[in-house]
């Protein structure tokens, strides 16, 4: 009888997904951002949240690998840094109010830089490094 109640125990184990909460905001001043994406899981996490963020960020080689602990600031239209952060993965998101922005990230040795403008609407910056 203990067996079989710990193979079916194993059972639901292997087949049961756990649910996990998007990962939480990080405020810095009027700006609010998330970052994740290392798994399909976090991916579609922060999918689910999107709407909410005018801007996202997209980190990844040339040839489309995804990357993580990159270095991201978000610089005003005066050159302000309004928002730094350590990326937990390929993606960020944030609520910036609209204007002009230059987006940075540095990762493997490199900056990449994209000035962008952000409205109502999400707008998408992929910041790419080589190979």
């Amino acid at each position: 009888m203990q067996r079989t109640i710990l193979i079916l125990s194993i059972a639901v184990l292997a087949g049961a997904r756990v649910a996990l909460a998007a990962p939480a905001p990080q405020a810095q001043g009027p700006v609010a951002a998330v970052s994740g994406g290392v798994t399909d899981e976090e991916r579609d996490q922060l999918t689910a949240i999107a709407r909410d963020y005018n801007l996202k960020v997209v980190l990844a080689t040339r040839s489309g690998a995804y990357l993580a602990d990159v270095a991201v600031v978000v610089r005003d239209a005066t050159g302000n840094a309004i928002l730094g952060t350590k990326a937990d993965g390929p993606w960020v998101l944030a609520r910036l109010p609209a204007g002009r922005y230059s987006i940075e990230g540095s990762a493997n040795g490199a900056t990449v830089r994209k000035s962008v403008a952000v409205g109502a609407g999400q707008t998408r910056v992929d910041l790419r490094w080589e190979d």
